[in-house]
């Protein structure tokens, strides 16, 4: 098997991490930093699944050395390098983290693990057809849905001023219920 580019930089990565960890008995406390360091270069990856892989990598090789050191082992905060946080991405106030319910499937960089309701009852704002049985409905909250399957032509869309149910489904889904109309997965978009 041939190693990519990206096979061989994880390879290499993982190699100094475990040397890093094993050699030096106070890892946790001395060389949490070569860890956040090792993390940082797993970043610059570029393809995806070689930068999940690193991550992952660079993870296991912790966990492991630290379950080997016992549940004495020290976990010390270390700081963000300050060349590292000043690159680190702002969210313009426009584009403020969506909130309510279904907000978990926006992604955003802090996701709530709070409970989380079953379904919730919701006024349509606006509602406008994107394409043949295909809906994007704004509710009063400023959550914005889109239909993910579409509509026959007999089915009667939400307007404004309507309220719907918005109900979880299985895994992840959403579903809306409106005017004792079967019910319609959704997604929410913002």
């Amino acid at each position: 098997m041939q190693m990519t580019k990206s096979n061989k930089a994880i390879a290499v990565l993982s190699a100094a991490l475990v040397t890093v960890m094993v050699a030096t008995p106070a890892w946790a406390q001395a060389d949490f930093e070569t860890l956040v360091r090792i993390m940082l270069e797993c970043e610059t990856i570029g393809d995806e699944a070689a930068r999940v892989a690193c991550y992952d990598n660079t993870m296991d090789t912790a966990r492991t050395v630290l379950a080997r050191q016992g549940p004495h082992a020290a976990n010390p905060a270390v700081p963000i390098p300050e060349s590292r946080a000043a690159t680190a991405p702002s969210y313009p106030a426009a584009a403020a983290p969506a909130a309510g319910f279904g907000a978990e499937t926006v992604r955003r960089p802090d996701v709530a693990s709070e409970a989380l309701p079953d379904a919730t009852v919701a006024r349509v704002a606006s509602s406008r057809r994107i394409e043949p049985g295909i809906y994007r409905l704004v509710l009063e909250d400023g959550a914005e849905w889109q239909f993910t399957d579409p509509v026959p032509t007999d089915y009667n869309p939400p307007r404004a001023g309507r309220t719907i149910e918005l109900e979880r489904g299985a895994l992840g889904s959403f579903f809306i219920k409106y005017a004792g109309q079967r019910g319609v997965r959704i997604r929410r978009r913002r």
